[in-house]
């Protein structure tokens, strides 16, 4: 599958997601009460004791869910774009792989995929949602790469699925990241998840370090 089309169909996923809380606040509006639940409750009514009307009433309740409802819905498809890019990103080391290391090794950095044109759009390396400045012809990232860590060509014999390539360097708002292992698979990690792996990740890279 071509890089376009994953774009493309990563765009239509996170826009679906979008349009799906943007109907649950009209459908609110309407008054469909029913979607939005109260978890902590297993209703969709206000706490006992919120006014019954006036400022901070049910209306004002039930939009301040529904705006809630939105932003969690507007993180979740930060979170699958950031997937995406990172998923690219692994595939692009291991198109270098292929085309530039002999089926044999890995680019030396993060920063090699996009010089040598494999994945050269700047974007990707960016978190969506970034403010990161990326000035003409200068790379930039917003993701940690074990790549960089090693210092030296990494092997395809020793870069096994359980290896992760690439990490958020910054975790989202609930504390979780998204990890791109080698084979570029995606898996999104909480924080005891993400340390017991960045324990992992250090005795790796440690053992390759010291690897002649």
């Amino acid at each position: 599958m071509s890089g376009g089309v994953v774009c493309f169909g990563v765009a239509v996923l996170a826009i679906s997601v979008v349009a799906g809380a943007v109907a649950g606040w009209f459908a609110g509006r309407a008054g469909a009460r029913a979607v939005v639940t109260r978890t902590t409750a297993g209703t969709d009514e206000p706490p006992d004791d919120w006014p019954a009307s006036g400022a901070g009433g049910t209306s004002d309740w039930r939009d301040a869910a529904i705006a809630g409802a939105m932003n969690r819905a507007r993180e979740e498809a930060l979170k699958i774009r950031d997937a995406s890019n990172l998923s690219q990103i692994a595939k692009g080391a291991n198109a270098y792989l292929l085309k530039f290391g002999n089926n044999e090794s890995y680019p030396l950095s993060m920063q090699e995929i996009y010089e040598r044109g494999i994945t050269p759009e700047p974007k990707l390396y960016l978190k969506p949602g970034s403010s990161t400045e990326v000035k003409a012809g200068k790379f930039a990232t917003d993701y940690d790469c074990i790549l960089d860590r090693v210092g030296k060509k990494v092997s395809e014999s020793d870069a096994t699925p359980d290896v992760p390539m690439a990490w958020d360097k910054v975790s989202f708002p609930d504390s979780g990241r998204n990890v791109v292992f080698f084979d570029s698979h995606v898996e999104y990690m909480l924080p005891g998840q993400f340390e017991e792996l960045m324990k992992k990740t250090e005795a790796w890279v440690k053992a390759m370090q010291e690897k002649k």
